[in-house]
């Protein structure tokens, strides 16, 4: 009689599915000079904020399928050709120029996080180019082994598909789109001569001609436009010139020096080692020795 009991135990095991891991965070990678291209920055190194903590239950007496940042998708790129190139490296030593246009989730670029990434400007921009759109993927699909990696700017693959890692809940792609961006410092470009000034015109034995300033006979023959570039760097106006060399046989060139009031010789020995410097404002005259010259 009476009530009796038993005891048995009853085991379970949750069998884990992968949870699409977390970024948090855009990247800025440190600028480069003009005409220089950036060093390639690897992708894994890059602080994205990349998290796949979900998947390690250690915490709460469970096992964890935790993996790295694996795979890196590039869904867009808004950079234009009169800025430059973002590239990525091919796995074999050389680079695969991004394109501008197709990429988006259904036609992302995949490549390994190992890989690396950098800007080539063209030729004396400088600003802000656009950036590189990405997708982040933990190792809950062996993408590589599956041959679905980029081995060019053509092989593109849909990353929403299972079988390129998905983009649901369990999938292997982050849902929230990061960006790649970089910034191209001015650097200053040599301006031109674009022409001869016109020739001044002074009267035969004048012992008294009038002076020009620099900037009324230079200015018209002076262009600064490789420095201007749209959101960049802006054109230099003319600030003066170096005198490099004076012919003296038919007479001498002068320049009005303020300090003193008076008409002083250019130096003869002017040179590219030893220019003598005068400032947009500043007057320079011919005045003839020789008696009867002209021409």
């Amino acid at each position: 009689g009476g009530i009796q009991t038993d005891t048995r135990t009853v085991a379970i095991t949750v069998t884990p599915i992968n949870d699409r891991p977390t970024a948090t965070t855009d990247i800025v990678l440190p600028a480069v000079t003009e005409d220089t291209a950036s060093p390639g920055a690897t992708l894994s190194g890059m602080a994205f904020g990349y998290s796949d903590a979900t998947d390690n239950q250690t915490s709460s007496g469970g096992n964890t399928t935790y993996t790295d940042l694996s795979y890196v998708a590039i869904i867009g790129n808004t950079a234009t050709a009169a800025q430059g190139e973002w590239q990525v490296s091919d796995g074999a030593g050389g680079w695969i120029t991004v394109p501008t246009a197709g990429l988006g989730l259904a036609s992302a670029l995949i490549v390994p996080a190992d890989r690396q990434v950098r800007f080539v400007p063209a030729a004396d921009f400088n600003g802000t180019p656009g950036q590189l759109t990405v997708r982040l993927a933990d190792g809950s699909v062996n993408l590589s082994g599956a041959g679905r990696v980029s081995t060019d700017a053509a092989t593109r693959f849909d990353i929403s598909q299972g079988a390129n890692g998905g983009t649901t809940q369990t999938g292997a792609w982050n849902a929230v789109d990061r960006t790649i961006s970089i910034s191209v410092t001015a650097r200053n470009d040599a301006p031109v001569k674009t022409g001869d000034p016109a020739a001044v015109q002074i009267d035969e034995d004048a012992t008294i001609p009038a002076g020009h300033t620099v900037g009324s006979l230079f200015g018209g023959v002076f262009s600064d436009a490789k420095d201007t570039v749209p959101g960049g760097s802006s054109a230099n106006s003319l600030a003066g010139i170096a005198i490099t060399g004076v012919t003296t046989d038919k007479g001498v060139w002068e320049y009005y020096d303020t300090a003193t009031s008076t008409w002083l010789e250019i130096p003869d020995d002017a040179s590219e080692g030893n220019a003598f410097v005068l400032g947009i404002n500043d007057q320079i005259r011919f005045r003839s020795t020789t008696q009867d010259y002209n021409g």
